[in-house]
């Protein structure tokens, strides 16, 4: 009875976006309503547990929602009290996740993008994103996934995308093609599993690939993602110094890269992001930016932001 009480709750307190504005997110895609309790999507995407605390909720062109800063808050933003996914039965998985198709267009866009998570430093990024009304991709690895779901849960609540960048970190030109189909299919059941969300691309790892990794994933339906600036975030383990490398290096529609587990990374992005804003770039996800620039994502396809 206490199961079937929620689901009318979710169902009461459920909107959806239809038509041209509604085109912003995938296919019956529900999204928070004002009434603070529990969020829930048709494509079975997270689902806060009642008594969540939502910091903000999903907004269109027309009233949207802002955080306390005055940024806005998008996709059903929730604070780290967020709890467990909820599939609801007989429901579809998410293929892609919500584009805002509103954003000002005139404003430089860029892809902060954070490889190798999740770890406990993506709760930090992540959180410092929905405070500035920006998000991210995050390309996490299948193996920190399974053990850590909670991480990338709350990144797809706050708006961020998540893909997958293989298992363990293998290289893939490397292995067998059924080695490739069994590594992709596992990471992105990873994600599934955590999220809800069905990602239509992943980041190969070192951007290593050939024709057969690009054979397999076109045939498992996935893109690849490359990127168009490589901090060395890995190499320079310094927040001051990445910071100024962003400030001098960054340049409107750049893939940048980066890894969420390192700390002086994450601690970089404290000085970072409201930079950026200040600057007036519009921090997005891959997907957006790709929307915005006109790509068309492709199965088997790489991409690196040049049209």
């Amino acid at each position: 009875m206490a199961a079937l009480a929620l689901l009318l709750s979710l169902t009461v307190g459920l909107s959806v976006f239809s038509g041209a504005e509604g085109a912003a997110f995938a296919e019956g895609v529900s999204v928070a309503a004002t009434t603070g309790q529990a969020t829930v999507t048709s494509g079975g995407a997270p689902v806060a547990e009642a008594g969540a605390t939502p910091t903000g909720q999903a907004t269109a062109p027309s009233g949207a929602a802002v955080s306390d800063n005055g940024y806005p808050v998008t996709y059903a933003a929730f604070s780290s009290s967020y709890a467990a996914t909820m599939h609801l039965p007989g429901t579809d998985l998410l293929r892609i996740q919500p584009v805002r198709t509103y954003l000002d267009r005139t404003r430089p866009m860029i892809a902060l993008t954070f490889d190798d998570g999740p770890s406990q430093y993506t709760e930090e990024i992540v959180q410092l994103l929905g405070s500035y009304g920006c998000r991210a991709t995050f390309c996490v690895l299948g193996s920190r996934a399974t053990k850590q779901p909670e991480r990338i849960r709350m990144a797809v609540a706050q708006g961020s995308e998540v893909v997958g960048h293989s298992w363990n970190h293998k290289l893939l030109t490397k292995l067998s093609n059924k080695a490739i189909k069994k590594d992709l299919q596992k990471t992105n059941k990873a994600i599934r599993a955590a999220t809800g969300v069905s990602p239509a691309m992943y980041r190969p790892p070192y951007g290593g690939y050939d024709k057969d990794v690009r054979r397999v994933s076109k045939r498992q339906k996935l893109a690849l993602l490359m990127w168009s600036y490589d901090t060395y975030d890995w190499k320079l383990r310094d927040a001051r110094k990445l910071f100024k490398l962003i400030q001098e290096d960054v340049r409107e529609g750049q893939i940048i890269l980066m890894h969420d587990i390192h700390e002086q990374t994450a601690e970089a992005m404290e000085q970072v992001i409201p930079w950026l804003v200040e600057q007036g770039y519009e921090l997005v996800t891959v997907s957006e930016l790709f929307y915005y620039k006109g790509i068309k994502v492709k199965p088997g396809g790489v991409y690196n932001g040049s049209v």
